[in-house]
């Protein structure tokens, strides 16, 4: 039997995703595995970069070819946060230096 946050999962990521665009409500947030889950199959997301702030927090970005991107944010507890989301993403690669 799939858990009843699982299959309630996909339908709040579609509902958090049209909100609309001036709306100042706090970020939707899930288990992280849901969440990259979920744009893996609706989106063809997957995460391209992530990186640790200065917080303690996990920032992920997650992009697909077709250029749509979402911004993740990740807490010790592994609840992941939608921050936003788009399209049209450019990656300039020349800028982009080697971690260190």
């Amino acid at each position: 039997m799939i858990p009843r946050q699982r299959f309630l999962a996909p339908a709040a990521l579609v509902a958090a995703f049209s909100c609309p665009a001036g709306a100042q409500s706090p970020p939707p947030c899930f288990p992280h595995d849901a969440v990259a889950q979920t744009l893996a199959e609706q989106h063809r997301e997957k995460r391209a970069v992530s990186a640790l702030s200065e917080r303690g927090y996990v920032i992920e970005l997650y992009t697909s070819e077709a250029g749509s991107w979402t911004l993740v944010l990740v807490t010790s507890a592994g609840v992941a946060c939608l921050v936003d989301a788009g399209t049209g993403l450019q990656i300039d690669r020349a800028r982009i230096g080697a971690p260190t």
